[in-house]
């Protein structure tokens, strides 16, 4: 998932005789400035939360601002939610606790109206990351969308396990109307929503509007190159200009635009070029993936392994440099059997570490290892699936790989090596969804 804006942590410690909030999902409504607003709040295992607003934005919160935004919520009094963190989280002073309250009132009010960024706050502790937390279902689930399957079905049942976003991706075949009943369906529920799809298809029976008027909450498109030439040769003839019109028009109807960029073997410097027209673009959030290739492997077109470290240190030295929220989505095994262009516009599996792909039949595939199926969502209890092994490292909190000395400081590196292809997306037989 995208991070809008890093704030310091919420940092007291749970003592080891007190309980946090108990897991599960809560809901609530309250008025912000004349405003009524759907606030929901995933407590996982761990006391650690998520707090979405309004189907538009979300916020992680650390154990202490998960307790803090429950009592605020329900209308707790002020002096019974200090008293509560004070006996729970060990090296709390009640300077800290003021200020923590305040911190958590005033993103609850922000959530309230996020603007046209993309909409992930955070108040959980600078370092988390989803290897770091122990989470009780996926945090975004990315749903191949074509002419088969029960799209809505599938939206209710990670709705009901409390999947707080969902990303529709276009696939060959997919109907207009089928997409926008998924938005409309997803925020009815009071999920974050996203469309991913090519420009081409956005353009046409002018599907972007009807989106935006369904309540789409983010539009990804791919962006290749600031080179036309180069973009269009992965992405189709005219694609550059129409993915232009698309960030455009996303900015019209206040709709938040994430740039989908591609690497492949010898693109480095289109990545910057790329990353660096977004600003003025008014595109200030990116999902960068790479079709990587093993070494020895027969050449094709990808990225080798051994120049992943450079690729995702110029991204995230980008991100920071211009200020852009960031996802480097699990590398994807390049596939020698099909044209290159043909991979690129397939996309990558899911961007996050904590995502889940759901294809049209209702199977689940993890964001990265062997493309295989590990349960199924409309047939299976959820929580079966999420005890299998595929899921260990998000159901446990498991130490991230110790760091080594040849790319020292990759955020990246904190939810496994990217350079080992055991951590990408690999490659299987089953057909792509």
């Amino acid at each position: 998932m995208l991070i809008d804006r890093i704030k310091d942590a919420l940092v007291p410690r749970l003592a080891s005789s007190e309980r946090g909030a108990e897991p599960g999902l809560r809901h609530y409504e309250r008025q912000v400035a004349d405003h009524n607003v759907r606030y929901h709040l995933r407590v996982e295992p761990d006391g650690a939360g998520l707090l979405l607003a309004n189907a538009a934005a979300a916020c992680r919160l650390s154990p202490s601002g998960v307790m803090i935004a429950e009592g605020l919520l329900s209308g707790t009094t002020e002096m019974k939610i200090k008293s509560r963190v004070r006996s729970a989280f060990a090296g709390s002073t009640r300077e800290k606790i003021q200020n923590d309250m305040e911190r958590v009132r005033q993103v609850i009010d922000d959530m309230a109206f996020p603007g046209g960024r993309y909409p992930l706050f955070n108040l959980d502790e600078p370092q988390a990351t989803a290897r770091d937390r122990v989470l009780g279902a996926p945090l975004s689930a990315e749903i191949g969308v074509d002419g088969s399957g029960d799209l809505k079905a599938r939206i209710d049942r990670l709705w009901d396990v409390a999947v707080p976003q969902v990303v529709l991706i276009h696939l060959p075949g997919a109907p207009a109307d089928k997409l926008v009943d998924g938005i409309e369906r997803a925020e009815d529920h009071g999920l974050i929503a996203g469309v991913r799809a090519p420009a081409a298809a956005l353009m046409e029976e002018d599907l972007l509007e009807r989106l935006a008027e369904a309540g789409v909450d983010h539009i990804d498109a791919y962006w290749a190159s600031l080179d036309s030439q180069h973009h269009d040769s992965l992405l189709g003839d005219g694609d550059h200009e129409a993915v232009r019109k698309v960030f455009e028009m996303c900015q019209r109807l206040e709709v938040c635009p994430v740039a989908v960029i591609p690497l492949v073997g010898g693109g480095l410097e289109h990545l910057e070029a790329a990353m660096s027209a977004l600003p003025e673009m008014g595109v200030g959030a990116a999902t960068v993936f790479f079709l990587a290739e093993e070494r020895g492997a027969k050449r094709s077109g990808g990225i080798v392994a051994e120049a992943l470290r450079q690729a995702i240190a110029t991204a995230e030295e980008q991100a920071d440099r211009l200020g852009l929220n960031l996802v480097l989505a699990p590398p994807v095994e390049r596939n020698p059997d099909e044209p290159l262009a043909v991979q690129v516009r397939r996309g990558p599996r899911a961007a996050g570490e904590a995502a889940i792909r759901v294809m049209p039949d209702g199977s689940v595939i993890p964001s990265h290892g062997p493309r295989r199926a590990v349960g199924n969502l409309l047939s299976e209890p959820f929580q079966a699936i999420w005890e299998r092994d595929a899921f260990r490292h998000l159901r446990e909190s498991v130490e991230a790989p110790p760091a080594c000395d040849e790319c020292p400081g990759l955020a990246a590196c904190s939810n496994g090596c990217p350079v080992d292809p055991s951590g990408w997306a690999r490659l299987e037989t089953a057909e792509e969804a």
